[in-house]
């Protein structure tokens, strides 16, 4: 399963000044890469999804981190909302991880494949900010925000941030320049808890490559995620730079795109 060094850190640099721009995490990237990889390498398709969605869950720990200490420093990050809508995706990640253990390759990526496409069509909706997202109000939208990002982003591999970002923007309508740094900040807690819960569900498994634990790769994993520390703060700050609608754009574009590589190469 050897990827040069190199080539891993460019992935993760670049997933990390993407993820570190839209609030992401990234991982959308890492898994169609990794997909492509394993692909390649013969791995039948069941297996090839838990592994690109566990490994890719360790890799993006580090874009989530360092995108949210860039975001802090910019005072961007609502920590209340990040610390109600963290709880509630700790209790459900655990689940997600069974349920992907549970589930077929093909299921697994149209799954995937459809969520991106469904929140970019919200993203494009209009929408205006009217909170500061620090009201009780928007308690109850947040665990419910972070109980399906939880489940989501184990699920299929991500930090979280596809579910957590629309949802923000759209329900309890949180002005954009919040949504990424406070979505980068569950990510830590999403992305840490997923990748050992597919650590512990894919041990045992049967075909499992040289050096996995369960369904993670750390030989992948890690020269991903030192790129994605790299990268995560330059995205952070270009987001800085940009417009709402532009942020908004973005991140459906990139969501279709995605959406489109996995159901079809997948």
């Amino acid at each position: 399963m050897d990827i040069p060094f190199l080539w891993l850190f460019l992935l993760g640099f670049g997933t990390g000044v993407v993820g570190g721009f839209l609030g992401i995490g990234g991982g959308v990237i890492i898994t169609v890469v990794l997909l492509e990889w394993f692909k390649a390498q013969g791995i039948p398709l069941d297996l090839r999804f838990h592994l690109a969605f566990g490994t890719t869950l360790l890799a993006i720990f580090g874009t989530a981190a360092s995108a949210t200490a860039t975001y802090a420093r910019m005072k961007r990050v609502l920590w209340p909302a990040a610390t109600i809508m963290g709880a509630a995706a700790v209790a459900t990640s655990l689940l997600g991880s069974w349920l992907a253990a549970e589930s077929s390759g093909p299921v697994l990526k149209t799954f995937l494949a459809a969520f991106c496409v469904v929140n970019a069509i919200l993203l494009l909706r209009n929408s205006r900010a009217s909170s500061d997202g620090n009201s009780r109000k928007a308690l109850p939208k947040y665990l419910v925000i972070g109980a399906l990002a939880g489940l989501v982003s184990a699920y299929l591999g991500l930090a979280g941030g596809v579910v957590m970002v629309p949802l923000m923007l759209l329900w309890v309508r949180l002005p954009a320049e919040k949504a990424p740094g406070t979505s980068s900040a569950v990510g830590i807690l999403t992305s840490l808890v997923g990748a050992v819960g597919y650590a512990w569900q894919g041990s045992g498994a049967a075909h499992l490559p040289e050096g996995a634990w369960g369904f993670v790769l750390p030989s992948l994993a890690i020269p991903v995620m030192i790129g994605t520390i790299a990268g995560a703060p330059i995205g952070s700050l270009l987001n800085r730079r940009f417009g709402r609608k532009s942020f908004r754009y973005a991140f459906a574009i990139f969501l279709i795109l995605m959406a489109a590589r996995v159901y079809f190469k997948g």
